[in-house]
């Protein structure tokens, strides 16, 4: 027997016994009940000249011996590949289920079993994880069949969102149907601190427990955790298919095979008429850690930037960067931050902000310099005297000290009072000084940062050997850190200006103040964001239109093959027919002449397009190309999304007071307010510029992307010759730790497993979007139509629209938009606003008043609603909506068959 049967005992190897058979006898040794199991380890096997299983006689014979007086036997596959960290192929091998003791029987399960491991399913799943299908070992693993009362599946941790609730599912009899997936059974959530009473079960006895259905649950809740948290999906009838006693001993055995394992494991199990039986352990695959519930997540502040999910070598990468950004933010807004302070998180797969850090109306702590406090009491004195009631102004200025909150805003109460005075000369002095600090220092950043770029991407292109690449990937990391230091500090100057403009507005009485910022911020002489969709649409066009002159298959145009025929000078005859041939010629060669300037001159106005914009990209995730990386896709999105018949400009203007009537009444509020009206000015000038230096940061940021990338992809060549990736693309689905560690290493394993993992987890959050943190609730309103209901979010851009609602997931699916539209999405990317001249309005889940897609919205004059929380999950496709920019409303009808 010893050649052809182990005893679970002996098992001490996966590459002999399979990883099923492995984590079986390590249970076994820990001492928890597992079947009297033997392996048939993976050197038994051979082919024989017709390919087919050769399974020895002797075989058959022991196994037949060994199980004599069992009734039944299971044949189960324990493949080394099988019940990994990263990896389980559950279900992708056979196992035969109430075999009888006969030798010819126990023959056809084994061959069964074995050819599972040769069927095309097999080869499939290992293609698809990057697993070598002749490398995989194939043990078998035989035991009788446990005569279970109920038998289930239990996780140690709840698989979905990782909370270290156990989850126990549980059927009558045994699990296979179960396991399957062919029945439900019950399902009991057991909390980790979850206090059980004295057991009062009528049956008390653990080897006579029968679960009986009227067994009472005795179970004590906590605080946390209140009694109905433990739960069954039989509780409507009054019955538990599990006693307190089998449902707490499950528990406690999972908990333990997890310290045991070191990982989050799922268990298969049986309770028999002496209890507890385990039949198989193994790791539950492609868990993420979830993020500190005690922190205020948001996606307010990281939807633009990451408007889709990250891939782990690219948050590994911008991780470091978003930490050093936003140390230097709250140094400059003067908050103090711990060491190990949380700013951001991934929550599966999107890139979540700490939305307290970013906090401006209750965290902003301006402070002066000491000139600047002296200066600024000097001038007090003479106001404070100027007034016509210096004591009453007084007393408010030091109640506003005590209790600036009782105020209506930040500013005060009054237009023409001593706190607005003294709290806008305080911001406008410090405001002053940042944003003079930043506009002088700007051009050199900016400078040093493109010739970084640029030196490195140089570089790149000649080195060859890992350190060389690591070495240059260390170098752009810090070009990128010293220019994303003043990026927040450049958001934060450009909110305060906006906040300050929005709470004057308030204490001038403006019909819609919090429209009024945005409002002076339109028409900006310089955006670089709305240069590229303006280029981008144009440049669209003339495809189309050179498309439609010359539809021929190749691009290019060939020159005519003319042959001209030699006419001797004795034959006059042929004189007619050789003048026409040479006009014809002429004629053709003119044709290729026009022809041939057409294309180059189109095809010098794409690489001058991809010049200028070929760096942007749809996030700052190293993992998507830039446009002029994957500019064959680029010029095809541009060339399907339809374009509006009209000739769309837009406006353009240096003085945003006489473009809105909202303004010219704003500054007419102003007129009689000297100090109101200089602090608003002021106020607009700070505003104006940095929405002009924001939407350049932004533009030049994504420079380091396709550097980045190439370097990236060389180290990714570099581990495929190693064998450690089978793609060089692969490496996205990596961390840079890990890579790094890889590149160390003589003797790193391959990363395929755990890389399909990663890549599949994120396919799965670019599918369902980021996860939900507040669902919105639709206002209560008296409505006109029957099913009408309205939802709140953000108005950031005014005006009204109405029209049915075309809900779009990714930058391809905009050509499926009709004109009139309302455009739904779950981040506002900028790249969106090339379909904005033919929408009706815009929702976004995301979105704050000055993000760039809130501008681009603005200068279209496009109604737009941002921050609705859960819109693209609330809102059906279809639905005829009605939305206010103004407002920020939306109010809905939710039937896609209204017109």
């Amino acid at each position: 027997m010893k050649d052809f049967l182990i005893p679970l005992k002996d098992v001490c190897d996966s590459k002999i016994a399979g990883g099923k058979a492995f984590g079986l006898a390590r249970a076994s040794k820990a001492g928890f009940r597992v079947p009297l199991s033997l392996v048939i380890p993976t050197n038994v096997f051979s082919l024989n000249g017709s390919g087919n299983l050769n399974v020895p006689s002797v075989l058959i014979d022991s196994i037949v011996t060994e199980f004599s007086g069992c009734n039944s036997l299971a044949v189960r596959s324990s493949a080394d590949v099988e019940d990994g960290p990263f990896i389980s192929f559950a279900g992708q091998l056979k196992s035969v289920i109430g075999l009888p003791l006969k030798p010819d029987k126990v023959r056809e399960a084994i061959v069964e079993c074995w050819n599972a491991f040769r069927s095309t399913t097999f080869r499939t799943y290992c293609k698809q994880f990057g697993i070598n299908q002749d490398s995989v070992n194939l043990a078998l693993l035989v035991q009788p069949v446990v005569e279970a009362r109920f038998s289930g599946v239990t996780f140690s941790v709840d698989p979905i969102d990782v909370s270290p609730n156990t989850i126990i599912e549980a059927v009558e009899g045994i699990g296979e149907k179960l396991v399957s997936g062919e029945t439900i059974g019950s399902q009991y959530r057991v909390p980790l601190d979850f206090k059980f009473e004295k057991i009062t079960d009528p049956i008390s006895s653990a080897n006579n427990l029968s679960g009986h259905p009227h067994v009472n649950l005795s179970i004590k809740g906590t605080p946390d955790f209140p009694r109905n948290v433990l739960f069954s999906r039989e509780t409507c009838s009054g019955k538990s298919l599990l006693s307190s006693l089998q449902i707490q001993t499950i528990a406690e055995a999972a908990r333990k095979l997890q310290t045991l394992f070191g990982t989050p494991v799922d268990v298969e199990w049986a309770w028999d008429a002496k209890g507890l039986v385990i039949l198989q352990v193994r790791s539950i695959t492609a868990l993420e850690a979830p993020p500190n519930p005690k922190i205020n997540w948001s996606r307010e502040l990281t939807a633009e930037r990451y408007p889709l999910p990250m891939s782990p070598l690219g948050w590994s990468n911008i991780r470091l960067v978003f930490d050093k950004g936003v140390r230097c933010f709250a140094e400059f807004m003067n908050i103090s931050l711990k060491a190990d302070e949380e700013f951001a998180t991934l929550w599966n797969g999107w890139v979540f902000a700490n939305a307290d850090v970013f906090n401006f109306k209750d965290k902003l702590k301006i402070k002066l310099l000491f000139s600047e406090q002296v200066t600024l009491l000097k001038d007090f004195a003479p106001h404070l005297l100027g007034s016509p009631t210096p004591l009453k102004e007084l007393r408010s200025l030091i109640k506003f000290i005590q209790a600036p909150g009782t105020f209506r805003t930040k500013l005060g109460n009054k237009l023409n009072s001593i706190i607005l005075w003294i709290a806008g000369k305080t911001i406008l002095t410090f405001l002053k000084r940042t944003a003079s600090s930043i506009e002088k220092s700007w051009p050199t950043i900016l400078a040093h940062f493109l010739s970084e770029v640029e030196a490195v991407k140089t570089a790149i292109n000649t080195s060859q050997t890992a350190e060389e690449l690591l070495f240059l990937g260390d170098r752009l990391q810090k070009a990128m850190i010293d220019y994303i230091r003043p990026d927040l500090v450049i958001f934060s100057v450009k909110e305060i200006a906006s906040l300050s403009l929005s709470e004057l507005a308030i204490l001038a009485g403006s019909k819609n103040p919090r429209n009024i910022p945005s409002l002076l911020g339109k028409h900006l002489s310089e955006n670089v964001t709305l240069q590229f969709h303006q280029e981008a649409r144009l440049l669209g066009q003339q495809i189309k239109l050179h498309k439609k002159n010359a539809p021929q298959d190749s691009p290019k145009p060939e020159k005519p093959n003319m042959v001209c025929r030699t006419m001797p000078s004795h034959d006059l005859g042929n004189l007619n027919l050789g003048i026409c041939e040479l006009k014809n010629r002429n004629r053709v060669n003119k044709a290729f002449e026009n022809q041939h300037n057409e294309y180059y001159n189109l095809e010098n106005q794409i690489e001058n397009f991809l010049e200028k914009f070929g760096h942007l990209s749809l996030s700052w995730d190293i993992l998507n190309p830039t446009w002029g990386e994957d500019r064959e896709r680029f010029l095809k999105l541009i060339t399907e999304i339809p374009h509006p018949t009209s000739n769309f400009k837009l406006r353009s203007s240096v003085n945003p007071e006489n473009v809105d009537p909202e303004i010219t009444d704003f500054f007419t509020r102003l007129e009689f307010k000297p100090f109101a009206l200089e602090f608003s000015h002021e106020m607009t000038q700070i505003l104006r510029t940095f929405m002009s230096i924001d939407e350049a940061h932004h533009f030049h940021m994504g420079r380091i992307l396709q550097p980045t990338r190439n370097l990236v992809l060389k180290l990714g060549k570099i581990l495929v010759d190693r064998g450690i990736l089978n793609d060089p693309q692969f490496i996205f689905w990596l961390t840079d730790a890990e890579v790094r560690a890889d590149i160390a290493s003589s003797s790193a394993k391959n990363r395929m497993p755990l890389c399909h993992v990663r890549k599949n987890a994120y396919e799965r959050a670019l599918r369902d979007g980021p996860p939900a943190v507040q669902v919105s609730i639709p206002l209560p309103i008296a409505p006109e139509k029957e099913n009408e209901f309205l939802l709140k979010g953000k108005g950031v851009s005014p005006g009204s629209g109405k029209g049915k609602i075309r809900k779009v997931l990714s930058i391809e699916e905009l050509s499926q938009l009709k004109d009139g539209e309302i455009l739904l999405v779950i981040s506002p990317d900028p790249a969106f606003s090339v379909v904005f001249p033919r929408l009706a309005g815009i929702i976004a889940e995301t979105g704050a008043l000055l993000s760039h897609s809130a501008v681009a919205a603005r200068e279209y004059h496009l109604p737009a609603v941002f921050s609705v929380n859960n819109a693209y999950r609330i809102i059906p496709d279809g639905a005829f909506a009605e939305i206010n920019g103004t407002q920020g409303t939306i109010s809905l009808v939710c039937s896609p068959n209204l017109p």
